[in-house]
């Protein structure tokens, strides 16, 4: 799995100024193949459902990657977001190699 992450712009509110408020970040994790792909969005997906009622969340797999879209008003919680999939990320990694290394489950056979 290879994390990445870019902010992608910023949300279309404005502030009293006039001033564009908000972040929007993007995050894609490309697995090494479309089935860890699909384990890795069964394992995060659950975590993922509940977020702040301001922040707006999308996911979607792409053959053997996902795209996570995390768009919020303020920048502390989206990147918090964020930071929790990566980390949850990685430890699903850590998971899915020792399976495959010690033979455990179904992971193994894939």
């Amino acid at each position: 799995m290879t994390p990445g992450a870019a902010a992608s712009g910023k949300n279309p509110k404005h502030d009293a100024r006039g001033a564009a408020t908000g972040i929007t970040i993007e995050l894609l994790i490309e697995c090494g193949d479309e089935d860890v792909a699909e384990a890795l969005n069964e394992a995060l997906m659950p975590d993922n459902r509940y977020f702040p009622k301001d922040q707006r969340f999308e996911s979607s797999k792409e053959g053997s990657a996902i795209r996570f879209r995390v768009a919020s008003p303020r920048e502390r919680p989206a990147v918090s977001t964020v930071t929790s999939i990566i980390s949850d990320a990685r430890l699903f990694g850590e998971i899915w190699v020792e399976a495959k290394t010690r033979g455990l489950g179904n992971a193994a056979q894939g």
